[in-house]
């Protein structure tokens, strides 16, 4: 008997079972450490540029500071005592400080029995038409003779008579007074006579031992406004 053989034959599609091909893939890689690094340095090679620049330009600016100090003259401190006559000076601005004269009078005897002390009073000119206020133990003509160089300690028996002196430019019709306050109460107030377009005004008190206290002259108009003042300490022996 013949063997029956079934032979069974399969196509396979070649294009279908084919392997597909691979194609290359890139890959990109960031190296981060190297550009920090990078950017570390150029950041500190910028501030290097600066600072040597700026350092430089600083170096040079004292230079010239220097040369400039160097080239300032120097006062004359003798200047100053030039002119120990002088009570006041001009006020430049509404608020000046002016003190009276450093060199001492020549002392007589009024003025040792009355004990005058080494500080001196601060007159002050508030107002710019005020060329001079002071204080003094005497006028001669009509000009200030004697500054008070200090605090009085009046003599029982001797009464001191002082004289406040303004001299006052353009008052254009000011109605000023000088007014005497003793602790701060005012116990004499003295209106004043502007004729001339520069005018030299002054008032005087006399003073004793039941005057002893804190004292105030000053200038001033009806409104209460202060052009110039000074202020002494009295006292008893």
């Amino acid at each position: 008997m013949a063997d029956n053989r079934v032979v069974i034959k399969i196509n396979y599609d070649k294009s279908k079972t084919a392997m597909p091909a691979t194609e290359p893939q890139t890959i990109t890689v960031w190296h981060t450490g190297r550009i920090v690094i990078a950017l570390v340095l150029l950041v500190l090679f910028s501030l290097f540029l600066y600072f040597a620049f700026s350092g430089g330009d600083r170096a040079g600016n004292t230079q010239t500071e220097m040369v400039e100090k160097v080239q300032e003259p120097q006062s004359n401190p003798m200047s100053a005592a030039s002119n120990p006559q002088q009570v006041a000076a001009e006020g430049k601005d509404n608020n000046i400080k002016v003190e009276s004269a450093a060199v001492s009078p020549t002392p007589t005897l009024d003025n040792a029995k009355a004990g005058l002390q080494a500080s001196s009073p601060v007159g002050i000119i508030f107002d710019r038409r005020v060329i001079r206020a002071s204080l003094n133990t005497r006028l001669k003509d009509n000009e200030p003779d004697q500054p008070v160089h200090g605090a009085f300690a009046v003599v029982k028996g001797k009464p001191l008579e002082l004289f406040y002196f303004t001299e006052i430019r353009n008052p254009g019709g000011l109605g000023l007074f000088h007014e005497w306050l003793r602790n701060k109460q005012v116990v004499q107030h003295k209106q004043l006579d502007l004729k001339d377009i520069r005018s030299k005004v002054w008032s005087s008190r006399v003073l004793s031992y039941k005057d002893v206290g804190e004292w105030q002259v000053r200038l001033s108009d009806k409104k209460g406004k202060v052009y110039s003042e000074v202020k002494f300490s009295l006292s008893a022996e």
